[in-house]
C-alpha cells in the first residue's frame, strides 16, 4: 500500500507471498488483477478462485440510517463524502487543488469535501487545507462503523481516490461497495479493477486519479444533473444487492470449498 519503503523487508515479503501462491491448494483473491499476480507468480490459473469483496446490503439500506451531529452542514452544501484511510495510497493531496478550483467559483460555492476517518495523512492534509484557507473540506475525524450508513445517506456523492500508481490498479477500495449499497453516486479517481466496477454497476463518474482538472469536471457533472444522481444511486444499489452482498459471496465460496474437499 505504499506505506513501507523498506527494500529487505519487502523482498522478504515477496518471497512468502511467491510461495504461499505456489504451494497452496487454492488461492482466493477479491480482483481481476490479483489473480494476474498470483498467476504470474508461478500459481496455476485453475488454482485460483476469484471471490470479491461485498457488505451486507441491509447495513447500508437507506431505511436502516439514523441520524448525524452535523446535519446542518451537510444540508447546506452538495457534499462529497471521503469516508476511510487518509494514507498514502489514497493520494488524497489532489483534493486540495481541486477545492480551490471550486471556491475560486461563485457557482459551486455550495459544494464541500467531507473527510470521515483517519490514517497517515490525515493531519498533513488538514493543515495543508487551512494553510490554503480552504472553506469547502471539511474534516470530522473517525467515527464507529455503526455510523458510516448515516453519514453515507446524508451525503449527496461519494468521492474515491487512490494512488495513480500501477500497483493500485488491483485495488478495489470497500468503501467504493459500501457507496453503492448506500445508493450514494460516485466521483471515483482511480484505474484498473475499481473503474471497471463502476462501470459495470453504471453508478457514477470516473476520473484519472491525480487529475484535479478531471476531478473537478465529474464534480460539476454531478452538481449540475440531479436526475443522472437518482440514476446512478438506483443503479448502483441493485448492482451491490444482486453482486457484491455477502451471503451471495459466501454461497459461492462455500461451494468451491465443498467441491475441493469432496474431490
Amino acid at each position: 500500500m505504499g506505506e513501507v519503503d523498506n527494500t529487505a523487508v519487502i523482498s522478504v515479503l515477496g518471497t512468502i507471498s511467491n510461495f504461499l501462491y505456489t504451494h497452496a491448494d487454492r488461492v482466493s483473491v477479491v480482483a481481476p488483477g490479483m489473480k494476474e499476480t498470483v498467476v504470474e507468480a508461478g500459481a496455476d490459473p485453475d488454482d485460483v478462485w476469484l471471490h470479491t469483496n461485498g457488505i451486507d446490503h441491509t447495513f447500508f439500506a437507506r431505511e436502516n440510517a439514523g441520524g448525524i451531529d452535523e446535519t446542518e452542514l451537510f444540508e447546506d452544501n452538495f457534499v462529497l463524502s471521503y469516508i476511510g484511510t487518509v494514507g498514502k495510497a489514497q493520494g488524497l493531496d489532489v483534493v486540495l487543488d481541486v477545492a480551490e478550483q471550486l471556491q475560486a467559483t461563485d457557482k459551486y460555492d455550495d459544494i464541500l469535501f467531507a473527510f470521515i476517518g483517519f490514517g497517515s495523512r490525515y493531519n498533513d492534509l488538514a493543515q495543508r487545507a487551512e494553510a490554503r484557507n480552504l472553506d469547502n473540506i471539511a474534516f470530522l475525524g473517525r467515527r464507529p462503523m455503526s455510523e458510516v450508513p448515516n453519514y453515507l445517506h446524508h451525503s449527496d456523492a461519494a468521492f474515491i481516490h487512490t494512488e495513480s500508481e500501477e500497483a493500485f490498479e488491483t485495488m478495489i477500495p470497500m468503501k467504493l461497495y459500501e457507496a453503492l449499497g448506500a445508493g450514494l453516486p460516485v466521483v471515483l479517481g482511480a484505474s484498473g479493477d475499481a473503474v471497471e466496477i463502476l462501470s459495470r454497476a453504471d453508478a457514477g463518474i470516473a476520473a484519472t486519479p491525480g487529475d484535479a482538472d478531471a476531478i473537478l469536471e465529474a464534480v460539476k457533472e454531478l452538481r449540475e444533473n440531479p436526475g443522472k444522481r437518482q440514476a446512478f444511486s438506483e443503479n448502483g444499489r441493485r448492482y451491490v444487492v444482486e453482486n457484491h452482498s455477502w451471503d451471495a459471496i459466501a454461497e459461492a465460496y462455500s461451494d468451491k470449498i465443498r467441491c475441493l474437499v469432496e474431490g
